[in-house]
Formats: structure tokens, sequence, C-alpha cells
């Protein structure tokens, strides 16, 4: 027996292992406060526990990006109202480890309606018609337990308008009546790394949608597919893992649809399913032990191309009704897919396959699939190097006594423990640039937690280094595959006495001045910034001799300056985003470069109506500023004085 075939067979034990449905909850095991269900009508109704007026069910915060309402520790009895009720509200709120239970077949456990800025996250939601309900924009749903609900897991929907850009990730979805996901009527959205299981419906269910990503999900051992796609463009469907569902991927109605990287094993009847759709890719899937059917395309598919899948032991490999118009290979030499089936020769090579004696690792004979249909390149063995998932860097903060180390913390890989998946995660750096060289400096094996972290020693605050670094984590599988994280960074910058022009070029979690400023903090004389927004009150100022001011915070991308009594080196850590993006209001912005692509001032700004733009220089009194010409190469971490006249958005990098 081949190895590829006894993989196979390994596939198919390994997900009857992983796969096994979740035994049933009793309830959670942290104390609450109980409590009556919680109704919000509008911003003004987020309050304090004794405010006499509006929820009473905040803990803290005040509703901006940076300090969001929390609503945390409840419990509620849904039995006469939905748990959470939020409707109308754009304030920044999270509903954190709230357990709600007992909405039966009439009530929510947690009902969003027209809202935005908001977060539900690490909370249980059981028994009720849906345990979360949320209609709005810019809503993640993160790290929840959703369970046993009569109706719906987690139903997302649109409030209209601008894109929805939701987020629904790491939430375990199990044992409810319908659907465990559905997102109907979304756009940009992600669905991402949750665990799906024996829901009497569908898995994930994405209905009247576009731009939405489904990846790294376990979706396993319910009633209907793994994970349904109807009436929606522009799907990326990847990285997911489909097992014993009735299918495993149903996709109609829709066009621009990518299948990639799934497994999909041992569904009730077919592994993967098209119907009336268009311009469909599928790549890189594993297919095994599907009893009717590993793929199956309707008549009315069009525009298809399926290639470098692996098809193991399914009844019918596949079945093609499309007649002549779909590709089953990406033409020579990239080839086609792995048939388990298909025992030919390597001998020779070239598009003719008659280059002899010449190897390629592309079996010689076409592999046929019905009279019209044929894979033209069949792969000798399914992809050695299809990488593992990525992991997800999530925090880089400067640590140890004087803050010397830097620690890193991800999550775990969605792939980690099943066969083939990450077994081991690499930390590299690179010193002075964002593209490298990046180089190993540790291995940390796969273990199973949850998060991992790191300790660089001497990566943080070290007087006299000022050099920057970057850091990716990178995951590895058996075959040393490797996917690699977001970028996470110490940035560094000498501080003169008197007045210098500083930026927080990286995301952190707490945008605190005496955080963002910890390094050179007992000489901070005074702190100003410039908000374009607040044109009645642009200048936000700190004065450490007054003790305060209306200046709090430093959120990322924020420019400010700094008035120090003494030289210093300030340093900061945190993660680099890709696409950086700012708000320029007409008249003056003061804002950082945040992208670490290198563009120069021109080419940055086009499309804007930039009449200047400025930068600091030390040696330019009084004001120690400069002009900045349109040939000059913007740098990273520097905040520029930018006067705009018209209302714009600066897309970075």
């Amino acid at each position: 027996m081949s190895r590829w075939k006894e993989n196979a067979l390994l596939l198919i034990a390994a997900a009857a292992v992983v796969g096994l449905p979740l035994g049933l909850q009793s309830g959670p095991s942290a104390a609450y406060v109980s409590r009556p269900p919680i109704v919000i009508n509008s911003n003004a109704d987020f309050t304090p526990v004794g405010a006499g007026f509006g929820c009473e069910c905040v803990a803290n915060g005040t509703g901006m990006p940076f300090d969001p309402y929390v609503i945390e520790g409840w419990e509620v009895d849904a039995s006469i109202a939905h748990g959470v009720f939020i409707q109308n509200t754009d304030a920044s709120f999270v509903i954190r480890a709230v357990y709600v239970h007992s909405g039966g077949t009439v009530y929510d456990g947690i009902h969003l309606l027209a809202v935005q800025n908001g977060t539900i996250e690490d909370s249980t939601l059981s028994g009720n018609r849906d345990g979360i309900r949320a209609v709005g924009r810019n809503l993640t749903i993160a790290n929840n337990t959703v369970s046993l609900n009569t109706d719906e897991g987690i139903f997302v929907g649109s409030a209209g308008g601008p894109p929805n850009a939701n987020t629904v990730v790491g939430n375990t979805v199990t044992s409810n009546t319908w659907s465990g996901i559905n997102l109907n009527d979304c756009s940009y959205v992600t669905v991402a790394d949750n665990v799906v299981r024996s829901n009497g419906a569908f898995g994930i269910w994405l209905w009247y949608s576009d731009h939405v990503n489904v990846t790294g999900n376990n979706a396993s051992f319910n009633r209907n597919a793994g994970v349904s796609v109807g009436h929606s463009t522009d799907v990326f469907v990847s990285g997911n893992s489909l097992y014993r569902n009735l299918n495993g991927i149903g996709v109609g109605y829709g066009g621009r649809t990518t299948v990639a990287n799934n497994t999909v094993a041992s569904s009730d009847y077919s592994g993967i399913a098209f119907y009336t759709s268009n311009e469909v890719l599928v790549t890189g899937n594993t297919i095994v032990g599907n009893p009717s059917v590993g793929i199956g395309l309707d008549v009315d598919v069009t525009g298809a191309r399926l290639d470098h899948n692996a098809f193991f032991a399914n009844g019918v490999q596949a079945d093609d009704r499309t007649g002549a118009g779909t590709a089953w290979d990406d033409g020579y030499p990239s080839g086609g897919n792995y048939w388990s089936d298909h025992a030919g020769a390597d001998d020779c090579s070239g598009p003719l396959q008659d280059v002899c004696p010449d190897p390629d690792r592309i079996i010689d004979s076409s592999y046929v699939i019905d009279g019209n249909s044929q894979d033209r390149y069949p792969l000798v063995a399914p992809l050695e190097y299809v990488p593992p998932r990525a992991p997800r860097l999530v925090g880089a903060t400067l640590t140890g006594g004087g803050l010397e180390d830097l620690t890193l913390a991800w999550s775990r890989a969605s792939d980690e423990g099943l066969l083939g998946g990450t077994v081991a995660y690499r930390v590299l750096m690179s010193v002075g640039s964002a593209l490298g060289p990046f180089m190993g400096i540790a291995t940390v094996p796969a273990n199973g937690s949850a998060t991992y972290e790191y300790v660089c020693a001497a990566c943080g605050h070290v007087p006299g280094d000022t050099d920057l670094r970057f850091f990716r984590i990178q995951s590895v599988d058996v075959w040393e595959n490797a996917a690699v994280s977001g970028l996470g960074a110490r940035y560094t910058k000498v501080v003169v006495a008197g007045m210098n022009l500083l930026t927080v070029p990286v995301r952190g979690s707490d945008p605190s001045l005496a955080l963002i400023l910890q390094t050179v903090w007992p000489a901070v004389a005074s702190i100003r910034t410039y908000d374009g927004e607040d044109p009645g009150d642009p200048w936000k100022s700190f004065s450490a001799a007054k003790g305060g001011g209306d200046l709090v915070a430093l959120p990322f991308g924020t420019a400010y300056w700094v008035d120090s009594s003494t030289p210093g080196q300030y340093t900061i850590a945190g993660l680099i985003e890709d696409s950086p993006s700012f708000a320029l209001h007409t008249a003056w912005n003061l804002v950082s470069y945040a992208s670490v692509m290198q563009e120069d001032m021109a080419a940055s700004t086009v499309g804007l109506a930039v009449r200047r733009v400025e930068t600091f220089d030390a040696s330019s009194d009084p004001y120690r500023l400069r002009a900045v010409p349109p040939e000059e190469v913007l740098v990273w971490g520097e905040g520029y004085w930018v006067y705009v006249d018209a209302d714009g958005l600066w897309s970075q990098g």
C-alpha cells in the first residue's frame, strides 16, 4: 500500500477522533450575578448600577473606541424577554462573560438591532431562541459558547448602509435546533476559527451575502451542509475541517467562489457540491471517504476550475454534468489533482507527456471523469507542500523589570492536532526592515495550548539599541511546510530634551498615556496632539505640572508632541496593521505614517486634496518643522502635519 493511501486511511481515522460530538454542558462554571433582562434603546441607556435610569448594567467605560462600555458578569434568565436587547446605538461596547439562558422558543439570548461598534465575547448562551442575534455593523462575536438554542446558534444580519465589517471568531456553537452560524444579507464578514458541531441544519450558512471569508472552522456532525453558500458572491471558504455532515460544502446561486485547502471527510452524501454557480475555483482540498460523490458539479455551473485537490476513496470521485466547460487541471507544469484510484506511471514529462524518460510528478495518462471531462495532468501524489494554517499574532508587549524584554503572544493554528497540521511554531525576527530577512530565534513545540507566549530577552527597551525589530510567528508541519502570522514590532526613537514629535505606529491593548510613554514617562512635562475632527477645540493636551488635561489616551496612528525635560529613548511594542488608513479633515491634520511599506509622499496621498505636508526637524527652530517634498519617501513611525482642502481617507502603503 502506498504512503498516500495509508495517509488517507489515517485521515479518516483521525477525523473520527477529532470530530466526535461535544458532550452537552450543564452550564458555565464561572460565578455570575443574577439580574433581570437588559434593555438598551439608545446610547443614553448605557448606565452603571445605581444610576436610577437606563440599563444600570455597565461595569466601566465611556463608550469611546479606546474605552468601550463594558457589560460583564451577569446571569440573565431570558424567559420573559431577550436576555440582552440593544438597539439604535453607535457607542462602543463590550458584552463579556455573561450567561443568558431559558429564552425558549420566543426570546434570544443576546439581540442586537441597528447597532454599531459592539463586541460579544467569552459569554455562554444556552436554551434561548437564537443564542446571539446581531444586526448591525462593526460587530465582533468572539470566543462564546452557544448551545442548545431552539433556532439559530448565531445569526448575523445587515443593518443596511455601508459594508457590515462584522467578525465571528473563535466560538463554540453546538447542538442548536437550526443552524450553527447564519449570515444573511452581509458583506465583508469574516467567520474564522469556530467549532460548529451537531446542529440541526447547517453548520455555517451564508445567504444573500458577499465578500465573506469562512476560514479555519471545524464544522462537523451537522444535519445539513457543514458550510452552505447560497445567493452569494465573492466568498472564500478555506482551511476548514468538515466531517460527517450531510454534505461537506454546498454552493448554489452565486459567483466568484473559492473553495481552498479544506478537509472534507465522511459526509453522509457528498463532499463538495455546486449548482447554478459561476467563476468557481476549487483548489488544495482533501476529499476523503464521502460515500456518494467527492465533488459534484451540476449542469448549470460555469467557469469552474478544480486543481491540486486530493481525492481518496469516495463513492464516485467526481461527477461533472457541465459538459466540456470545466477545467480539471491548472495546465502544465502546474498539474491537476491526485486521484487515489488512478495508478498510472510517471515516466515522461511535457505538455503531451512525451519527453521520456523524464518523470515530472505527473502521471503520463489522463484521469477520465466522463466522456466530456478529464484531468489531463493527474498528480502522482497529493501536494506535500500545502502549508499549514497560520497562527494569529495577538500581542507584542514590553516586559521585564526594566522593560528590556519583549513578550510575543499568539493563538494556536486551527489545524494543530490534526493529521498533517501544525506541529511547532518558529519565532522569526528581522532587524531593521519589515521585509526581512527574517531569522529563526526560537522554536516552540505545539502542545495543544489555546495561546502561546515567547519572551525575547533584550528585545524590548534597551537604552542605546535603536534598531527597529520586527517579528512573525511561523507554523510548521511535519513536512517543514510553513505559514506565517502578521507582523509585530518594537519601535524605538531617540528623544531630545525639549520638543519631540512622536507617534503610535503599532496597535497595542492599552492606549493610556503612561503605558504608551512608559519608557520616558518620568521626563514628560507635557503632551499635545491635534484632532482635526474637532475644529472647535482641536488641541488636546496633558500637563504633568497640572496633573492631567483633556488628553487621556494615544490610540493607534496618533502623532503627538512631547516636551521632555531630559534626553531619553522612546520604545513601544505592538502589532503592525497591514493597510492602515486615517480620516483627514479639511485644514490641518497631525497623523502617524503607520505603514511599513515605503512610498513617496506624492504616491501615498494620490487622490487627496493635499496642499502641504510637514514633518519634524530638530534643527529647524522655532517650530522644529520642515516641508516634505512630493518625492520624499515617508518613514514608518514618523509624524506628519498634512493640510488638505477637502475631507478624505489616507490609505497608507
